[in-house]
């Protein structure tokens, strides 16, 4: 089951942006799930996709034939809907066997950037029309090193990985994999974060249970934190519209087994955005 939700925006570009994150495809992930992915993108047809991270579940998934088969066959034909934009998250650059490690897999990059309409942003931009998509690829300390997730490297990276891609007179986006700290003043007050219009994020799976409210709390955040706030929708800060999608899947393979059976109960999520 997909939940879709309109959200509109004001801007002068008059164009639809989808809004996916969190695919976390796997070996033996469900094509069923894809494919009702796919037809509610061709159904609604979007000017663009964006894929806000974690497309993948580990990083090192694409290396199986076959999984690797079925990935590529279906972002080539979500690509002729309309241009993809995908953005990298911890997942996509992460392995885990006893414990997590992080390398960037220039291959899985390299590849899917060679598919017509697919765009890979890794910490650089593209321009469509007259849209500028950037997408932020979070420094492998931001998530590996304890406590996880903290603004620092934050605040001092956004900046160096993607002021030079501003353009001037240019409607900006943002794919930014976490929200956590896209929304902290330190980090609203970067050159980046001061420019962009609006930024697309993932990550936080709705925060399993949205509280409705001022905040937009949900129960519990990935790096196991209760009650986090910003875990779901979509909110202004300053002139900045940030969305957060409630993701395709609630739980990863990464996960504990026992959570596996409740994605069942979860719907998948896509946001369609329209500027306007």
């Amino acid at each position: 089951m997909i939940k879709s939700t309109n959200i509109y925006v004001s801007s002068d570009q008059h164009k639809t942006l989808a809004l996916i994150s969190d695919i976390h495809y796997t070996k033996n992930y469900s094509e069923k799930r894809l494919e009702e992915v796919y037809e509610n993108l061709k159904y609604n047809h979007p000017d663009y996709i964006c894929i806000a991270g974690d497309f993948l579940d580990q990083g090192n998934v694409l290396e199986e034939k076959e999984s690797r088969k079925i990935f590529y066959t279906w972002i080539k034909k979500v690509a002729k809907i309309a241009p993809v934009i995908i953005s990298i998250g911890n997942h996509d650059v992460g392995v885990k066997r006893k414990k997590w490690s992080y390398y960037v897999p220039k291959e899985n990059i390299d590849k899917l950037n060679s598919f017509s309409n697919v765009h890979v942003l890794d910490n650089n931009s593209v321009v469509i029309d007259c849209i500028c998509f950037l997408g932020y690829t979070l420094p492998f300390i931001y998530y590996d090193q304890k406590p996880h997730e903290q603004v620092e490297p934050y605040v001092s990276d956004i900046d160096q990985k993607l002021k030079t891609h501003l353009r001037k007179d240019y409607f900006h986006i943002l794919l930014c994999h976490t929200p956590i700290y896209a929304t902290h003043v330190q980090v609203c007050a970067t050159e980046v974060l001061k420019t962009v219009d609006l930024v697309l994020s993932g990550h936080m799976h709705n925060g399993i249970i949205p509280f409705h409210g001022k905040g937009n709390y949900g129960l519990i955040s990935p790096s196991k934190k209760i009650f986090p706030k910003y875990a779901w929708g979509n909110f202004k800060i300053d002139r900045t519209q940030y969305i957060i999608s409630g993701g395709i899947i609630a739980f990863s393979k990464m996960s504990p087994f026992i959570f596996h059976f409740f994605n069942c109960f979860f719907p998948s999520h896509i946001e369609y955005i329209h500027l306007c």
